[in-house]
């Protein structure tokens, strides 16, 4: 797998900035977890994980949506200038080149 490191970064800083948390869930009459939230640490929603036939589970639906909280465009941008870091620069150069 090639990771394109230009397009991830273009694409955390073009985000909404800062961390990302979990923030509840939709639940339907029956008990099913049908959306759970995604939002700004400071408020606001972002993003919401659908539970549809690709989701087995309502905690499924739940960690999917705490994997896109993780994955916030801050954390993102730190862990590309921690492989930069890490490669001695190396990876920055590679990225420009494209």
């Amino acid at each position: 797998m090639i990771i394109d490191r230009v397009m991830l970064k273009a694409l955390a800083e073009a985000a909404t900035p800062g961390e990302w948390v979990t923030d509840g869930e939709y639940v339907n009459e029956h008990g099913n977890v049908l959306y759970a939230y995604v939002a700004h640490e400071k408020g606001g929603r972002i993003a919401e994980a659908f539970a549809n036939c690709l989701v087995k589970t309502d905690e499924q639906c739940r960690a999917n949506a705490a994997y896109i909280a993780a994955a916030s465009p801050v954390v993102v941008l730190a862990l590309l200038a921690e492989i930069d870091r890490l490669s001695g620069g190396e990876a920055a150069k590679e990225a420009s080149r494209g």
